[in-house]
């Protein structure tokens, strides 16, 4: 089974993402604190680095994937994007 979350902070009152007209959300932390914060509370991830074009533009995605996954093991498949000031959105 496959769920997908966004994390993301925004404003008191803000309501539900889904009833937005424009992003509300608030930057939660440069990506490499973001990425070391997972890894500590999940300690089997390997991360990758991949690189895509958006607009003409260079765009950043982290990848991680549980490895040295046994049954029963929490078993994750991230990918994060960075702004262009290395802040995770």
């Amino acid at each position: 089974m496959s769920i997908s979350w966004y994390i993301y902070r925004a404003e008191p009152g803000a309501g539900a993402i889904s009833t937005w007209d424009t992003d509300r959300s608030e930057r939660i932390a440069p990506i490499e604190v973001v990425k070391e914060r997972l890894s500590t509370m999940f300690p089997n991830l390997r991360w990758d680095v991949h690189s895509f074009q958006i607009g003409g533009g260079e765009q950043l995605s982290q990848s991680a994937l549980a490895c040295d996954y046994r049954p029963g093991d929490e078993y994750l498949d991230l990918h994060l994007k960075a702004d262009p000031e290395g802040m995770s959105e």
